[in-house]
């Protein structure tokens, strides 16, 4: 049985790192990614370098991942993979939402803000809930580890607020 890490974002920045690094030591990876353009070549780089490094142990979706069809989608399929066992680790690594100001000539609208933080705050949550009611993580994740990877925007001040709120949302789940 092998040691599968789920890792959302996984093509580049913290999480295409993390699926590399995790790859070199023996991790089979299962990773979604929702690029296109440029960024999908930078992706294509990724996923092929992790299955040379893991020796084929490797199952990346170009997705959505933030939607709750992705997941009822795909849940199932991550079943498969991982069999018996269960996920070693989970890292939300998305970062996709606005970076429009709060105030100026184009203001961050609701639906923006709405997008951001459902991204980059409840989507953790809704997967978090799906892999424990399949049993692919446990109540406090206890042979795993669960992560979220924020980049964290607060030095930027009110231009880039919806991060941080993302951020804060995200941690009011937690109480």
């Amino acid at each position: 049985m092998s040691k599968w890490a789920l890792i959302l974002g996984a093509s580049t920045g913290h999480g295409g790192a993390t699926a590399i690094s995790l790859a070199e030591k023996g991790y089979g990876i299962i990773g979604f990614h929702f690029d296109r353009g440029e960024t999908k070549k930078e992706a294509e780089k990724t996923i092929s370098k992790v299955n040379e490094l893991n020796g084929g142990l490797c199952h990346y979706w170009n997705t959505n991942a933030a939607s709750e069809q992705a997941m009822d989608k795909y849940i199932p399929e991550i079943k498969k993979i991982v069999g018996d066992g269960h996920l070693k680790l989970f890292l939300h690594s998305i970062a996709f939402g606005t970076t429009t100001n709060f105030f100026g000539e184009t203001p961050v609208t609701q639906r923006q803000m709405d997008m951001t933080v459902h991204v980059m705050g409840n989507s953790l949550l809704y997967w978090t809930q799906k892999l424990f009611e399949q049993k692919l993580i446990g109540l406090m994740i206890m042979s795993g580890i669960l992560f979220q990877v924020i980049l964290e925007f607060f030095s930027k001040g009110a231009e880039h607020g919806h991060i941080p709120v993302s951020y804060t949302h995200l941690r009011a789940h937690e109480t």
